[in-house]
């Protein structure tokens, strides 16, 4: 899932997570958020999950405004550790816009 944003914007990212198609049972996972530069020159960021409802799959990243503050293209994948196994279901690309408006 690409993501696309406005520098700044702190609004909730809401994903459901699945395999085959089917939602996960996120009881009992810690979920993740982790981004990065795209040409990789810059340390990577991380924001914690909220899980919103566990049996299907749903879980809520709350960015701060300072989280999204550099516009550009950044890689970003979606990690959940359960029991100590951490398995990546989404790696993908986040971009931030500029939020100047050229008149």
């Amino acid at each position: 899932m690409k993501i696309t944003r406005v520098r700044g914007d702190n609004y909730p990212i809401v994903v459901t997570l699945k395999v085959n198609g089917v939602a996960i049972d996120l009881t009992g996972s810690v979920i993740k958020l982790s981004y990065k530069n795209k040409n990789g020159t810059d340390a990577a960021y991380q924001i914690a999950g909220t899980i919103t409802d566990a049996l299907n799959g749903v879980v809520e990243f709350r960015p701060l405004a300072t989280d999204f503050a550099i516009a550009g293209q950044y890689i970003y994948d979606i990690q959940r550790e359960f029991f100590g196994i951490i398995t990546t279901h989404i790696l993908e690309t986040l971009i931030l816009i500029d939020d100047v408006t050229k008149t």
